[in-house]
């Protein structure tokens, strides 16, 4: 019980996560009128990438 408890806080804190880190990808054209930092842009990618599949990872638990 404790465990799917600490899941679920795991999953909800993902998701937010998740969000705010899709929104800055996505939001990358409009950002710094129109000059892209591509380190930036690829590292917010990269933690993007990373907490999906940890969401999957805790989903198919």
């Amino acid at each position: 019980m404790s465990e799917e408890r600490n899941d679920f806080y795991e999953l909800r804190e993902l998701r937010r996560l998740r969000d705010m880190y899709q929104t800055r990808v996505d939001s990358k054209f409009d950002w710094s009128e129109g000059k892209k930092d591509k380190s930036l842009m690829n590292h917010y990618q990269d933690m993007l990438d990373s907490i999906k599949i940890k969401i999957a990872k805790l989903e198919n638990n």
